[in-house]
């Protein structure tokens, strides 16, 4: 049950971590995606009334997420497909499962409670830098935070282009010969000639907001293995990360490179080495197993979640449906709460 749970809530946490490795810039997403976060994770256990109630960021940062009286009851929390079925077919007085519902409330409340407190919900910064997306403009309030950037960004403009920008910001806000911003990068738009022409210091300030780090820090680790970067490098599994630091560590103890240490005086009359061919045979049969296994689990979860074998023709795509399942899943939580 543990297990299904975990399995069932996590995406909708590791959607939001994937969102921000992307390569395109997406701070100006960052707090509008938080909000989201948040407000999909409550409902897993808060009720929809008392979720939809809090209107603003400032409200659900003060929202009351640990009162039992906010909180639906604990059979019928989001619990996933799996660890649902088995708490509907035991016994109400199972003492196995009345623990497991007890904790998961307890879970939920607990890292409802990390969440609220450490996500920046209402950081003024992040509300203002929503304002940059092309889309948002015309509106009074989008308006008002574009008035506030230069003043997070003190170094990009001058005074006199500060005056300038102020003039600017407002045009921008009733200018329809602007380019559509569908299927084009933020920072792509912004850099267009007509945008860059019309707007030289709201495109300058915007820029150089875009090219602000926001990714998770935790890629920064990767420095210590001596700058292992591929377009892959945020999906190494632990094992492959644990070995490559191993490799990198011997290698390096010895001050030789992988063809130095391997190499061999005369290739074509030494003997092989038999320790080394045992373990990359060993390696070889483990790593078949452990696709094995995971084609396995990725099929019994496809079952699970009613997916149709005929949409997944790629591994990419598997996943998106995997997620995808598990999203509507919670939705669909959401909608027999609300009835």
């Amino acid at each position: 049950m543990i297990m299904g749970l975990y399995s069932s809530v996590f995406p909708l946490l590791k959607s939001f971590v994937i969102l921000f490795e992307m390569k395109e810039p997406l701070i100006h997403l960052l707090h509008e995606e938080q909000v989201k976060l948040f407000k999909e994770f409550l409902v897993c256990y808060i009720k929809p009334d008392v979720v939809l109630g809090a209107t603003t960021s400032t409200k659900l940062k003060k929202l009351d997420i640990s009162s039992q009286s906010s909180q639906i009851n604990p059979e019928s929390m989001f619990l996933g497909v799996k660890a649902q079925t088995v708490v509907r077919k035991s016994a109400k007085k199972d003492f196995v499962v009345k623990g497991f519902l007890k904790q998961v409330s307890e879970a939920y409340t607990l890292c409802g409670k990390v969440l609220q407190d450490k996500l920046p919900l209402s950081n003024p910064l992040l509300k203002s830098l929503g304002a940059i997306h092309p889309e948002a403009r015309g509106h009074a309030q989008t308006l008002s935070y574009m008035q506030k950037l230069p003043t997070y960004a003190t170094t990009v403009l001058d005074e006199a282009e500060t005056q300038e920008y102020d003039q600017e910001i407002r045009k921008f806000h009733i200018d329809n010969s602007l380019p559509e911003m569908k299927g084009t990068r933020i920072d792509h738009w912004w850099g267009k000639d007509e945008v860059t022409k019309s707007y030289p210091n709201l495109s300058k300030l915007v820029q150089a907001i875009l090219s602000c780090f926001h990714g998770p820090q935790v890629e920064s680790s990767f420095n210590i293995m001596n700058d292992v970067i591929d377009n892959k490098s945020g999906r190494l599994n632990l094992e492959t990360y644990s070995v490559i630091q191993t490799i990198k560590y011997r290698l390096s103890a010895d001050e030789k490179t992988a063809i130095q240490f391997f190499q061999k005086k005369d290739y074509m009359h030494e003997s092989v080495d038999k320790i080394l061919f045992k373990n990359m045979n060993s390696s070889n049969r483990e790593y078949k197993a452990d696709l094995e296994k995971k084609r396995d689990e990725k099929l019994l979860k496809k079952r699970e979640l009613d997916i149709r074998a005929k949409n997944t023709n790629s591994k990419r795509k598997a996943k998106e449906l995997i997620a995808n399942a598990a999203k509507k899943a919670r939705l669909g939580h959401c909608q027999n709460l609300k009835k």
